[in-house]
């Protein structure tokens, strides 16, 4: 992709929120919208529960649940478009760890990224180019409201201190990951990140078969309605035609009731007593009907 994704209003707010509530750790979210061709349209941004291991975030399993509720239940047609997360007190820039994370969990095109340091109030856009994970925008940086600056100064110090107690198991400022090979320092993430795409990889398959089976239900009371008005409709022609009240032998077939009856013929079930009292004779009881059992309908 080549444009950067367009954010609907309060977006970034909620974003920018949930970084700069975190200061000097990093903490992490997912995007929810639309695409279109190769473009992005970002409706939701969705904080979520990371755990961070040497300065890397892995998002927790609950987080997909929580996910796809979300989608099914406020944005119905919308998807997964990509994932947001803070680098306090370095450049945005994806890491090597982020990269294979990007691969694994948001591999289809267009998924975006969007990496955000409070500190430099700097942030970033990285998407799927030519089959290669880049930046989305000519300009790499873009500016966003991040921590004041007297707390910038809070932050960086604190960062500092903390790669100093830490060593090689930190990450240094202005620097992406520490000197240790992520192939090494986070070997268990990958194994959860591995746990994590086949978790999603199931919950987006009960997600595309509940859609599936919600179209199948649409269309079948599609179906179903259009049937009832053409019923309708051959029920005023036929008490025009003949002048005079027209009433329908029916067969009771399993299932039905007075209820239902009423709904198919009036329009609502709550017309089933002029059913009743053209049965009375037939039924003493208008809760019990007999599979085989003829009663007589009157047509509107």
């Amino acid at each position: 992709m080549s444009d950067l994704p367009q954010l609907e209003p309060g977006v970034m707010d909620v974003i920018a929120q949930h970084v700069n509530a975190a200061w000097a750790r990093r903490v992490g979210g997912i995007l929810l919208g639309r695409t279109r061709n190769s473009s992005v349209t970002v409706q939701a941004a969705l904080p979520a529960h990371v755990e961070e291991h040497r300065g890397e975030i892995a998002f927790l399993p609950e987080v997909w649940e929580q996910t796809y509720d979300t989608l099914i239940a406020r944005y119905p047609g919308s998807r997964i478009v990509g994932w947001y997360h803070s680098h306090p007190g370095s450049a945005p820039i994806l890491s090597d760890y982020d990269r294979r994370l990007h691969s694994v969990l948001f591999s289809e095109a267009p998924s975006v990224a969007l990496v955000l340091d409070p500190v430099s109030q700097k942030s970033a856009w990285y998407g799927w180019v030519l089959g290669r994970l880049a930046p989305v925008e000519s300009r790499q940086q873009a500016t966003f409201v991040g921590v004041p600056r007297r707390g910038r100064v809070a932050v960086a110090a604190a960062l500092a201190l903390g790669v100093a107690a830490a060593g090689t198991a930190g990450y240094w400022i202005g620097h992406e990951r520490a000197p240790a090979p992520v192939s090494t320092a986070s070997s268990d993430l990958r194994t959860r990140l591995s746990d994590e795409a086949g978790r999603a990889r199931d919950l987006g398959k009960r997600l595309a078969s509940s859609q599936a089976e919600l179209q199948r239900a649409a269309t079948r009371q599609a179906a179903e309605r259009a049937e009832m008005e053409a019923l309708r409709r051959e029920i005023r022609q036929a008490r025009q035609a003949s002048g005079s009240a027209v009433v329908l032998r029916y067969r009771v077939g399993p299932g039905d009731t007075l209820w239902g009856m009423a709904e198919r013929v009036y329009g609502t079930g709550l017309a089933w007593r002029q059913i009743y009292r053209a049965n009375m004779d037939r039924l003493p009881d208008p809760q019990v009907l007999h599979v085989g059992q003829t009663i007589v309908v009157p047509l509107p």
